[in-house]
Order: C-alpha cells, then structure tokens, then sequence
C-alpha cells in the first residue's frame, strides 16, 4: 500500500551521512528505492562514505511519494520491487515532473542480461548499475550526474578484477566481504546478521512456493535472495539462486526441486560461515 501525503517520510529509514574525505558531495541528498534489507545495508554503507545524506524505501510507490517532496538530487531505483516496481516508478515520475526539471533516475539492477539497459531507458531512467555495486562505477555515476569531481580509481578498485579471478573454496569471499564493509567489524557484523536473518526468512519463503507449486513467487524471491547473496560476496549461493529463478521464469517445473536443494545447501553454507566469523 502507497503511503499517502507526508506520511511517507515515516516509512523511509533517514541516514545522515559525513565523509570529511567526500566534501563535495555535502548536503546532497539520494533517495534509495530498495526492498532488499541486505541491499539497503550495503547500499547505505557505500553511500555512507561518499558523504551523503540518504533516505530509504521498499517499493516504487514509497518513492513516488517521496520524490514529491522536491528534497532529492538523485535516486537510485532498484527495478523489482513489489507494490509498484522501479520501471513503473520511474515512468511516473517522468509523467509527473511534465517537462518541469528532470531529477537523474540511475537503475539497480541484477540482471545483466541484453536489453536491460534499453528496458530502462524506455522506462525515463537515465543510467544503470548492476548488483553487486561496483564502488568506482558507483562514484563515476554519481559524479556525471550530480556534476561532482570525477573521482581517481582507487587501488582497491584496480586490484578487484585480479581478485575476482581467484577461486576460493569458502561459501564467501571474506576478503571481498571484508572491502564491502571497509573492513569496520561492527558494520560487518551488522550486515552478516540482516543476511542471516533475510536468507533464512528467505529459504522459508522459497520452500513454501515451490510446495504450492508458485513459480512466480520462487522467482521473485530467488531474484531478490541472488542480489543479496551477490552483495556480501557469496558466489556460489548467488549462482543457486539464479539457476533456481531460471528456471521458475521458464516454468522448469522438473527442475525446482533440484535447484531448490542446491540453493538451500549454498545458503546454509553461506550463513554458517557467517555465524562463525562474525560471532
């Protein structure tokens, strides 16, 4: 359900973020369209040391409401979302603004697929990201559109390539973990805990659909399980999950069972692994 007037500024989660490091990006404000609590998470973590202030909601129709309020100078829409998603979002958007000032709509997406990119163009969006976020692609975007310094490539960022290269035997690539979370064991722990929680509630969901035989629902949540597993750098888990949405979208029915219990073992994986480092 949408929320109505000023009541959407009490379903969105405020950040008020500092980075003496990120100066020029002080008092800009970014409103992240996510339902995702692990994407939030991370997407909040990684605005959060660009400097800005950021507010956060769960569906197309929240961000509707809160693009009225004229406070934002960027959102970043996520492109499925329940209620009303990114695309319809971003068309209304488009329709309500009439030629009257254009705010910059950059897409999250975790499909890569061809197309994607015209799919949101069409919708009025004027650029996209896919998940996981690429922090240098990040602060690219959002210095073209907020007309911030370009910023330099980090060594970090330069380096990931080499290290994405590399095959590991965990569940989780804790050293690309540990860079999502700048190595802060707090914010890791954090993080770990709302994956935790979310993929078990996720495993449940996903459970329950494929016994009632509800594709669309496995799909849905397996799409959404793939960002956030592919967030916190767990590979394997991610790559399940995808199979299994695959297949749902194709109506495999032979082949859920199977790919449900592949991704449970992934899941499962990932979480303990989680639970043991970060207890």
């Amino acid at each position: 359900m949408s929320v109505e007037g000023k009541q959407w500024h009490l379903n969105t989660q405020p950040i008020v973020v500092t980075d003496g490091n990120v100066r020029s990006s002080s008092g800009r404000r970014i409103l992240l369209a996510e339902d995702n609590p692990v994407n939030q998470k991370v997407g909040r973590g990684t605005l959060e040391k660009l400097g800005f202030n950021v507010d956060i909601v769960a569906n197309g129709a929240d961000a509707l409401e809160a693009c009225a309020s004229g406070r934002y100078d960027l959102i970043l829409m996520d492109c499925q979302m329940p209620v009303m998603d990114g695309y319809q979002a971003a068309r209304e958007i488009r329709l309500r603004e009439a030629g009257k000032g254009r705010i910059p709509i950059v897409a999250l997406t975790a499909d890569a697929m061809q197309g994607t990119e015209q799919h949101c163009r069409e919708a009025g969006m004027d650029d996209y990201l896919t998940k996981p976020l690429n922090r240098s692609r990040l602060k690219s975007t959002l210095a073209k559109y907020l007309a911030l310094p370009t910023p330099e490539i980090t060594a970090m960022s330069s380096t990931a390539p080499n290290k994405q290269n590399a095959p590991t035997e965990d569940p989780i690539d804790w050293d690309q973990f540990m860079t999502v979370t700048d190595s802060d064991p707090q914010f890791a722990q954090e993080l770990a805990q709302v994956f935790i929680d979310s993929g078990d509630a996720a495993l449940r969901d996903i459970r329950a659909a494929v016994a009632n035989n509800d594709l669309g629902s496995v799909q849905r949540v397996a799409h959404s399980f793939k960002g956030s597993s592919a967030n916190i750098r767990a590979d394997r888990a991610s790559g399940a999950a995808g199979r299994l949405e695959e297949a749902a979208r194709a109506g495999a029915v032979q082949e859920i069972a199977t790919l449900e219990q592949e991704l449970r073992v992934e899941a499962e994986r990932a979480i303990e692994f989680l639970r043991a480092r970060c207890a």
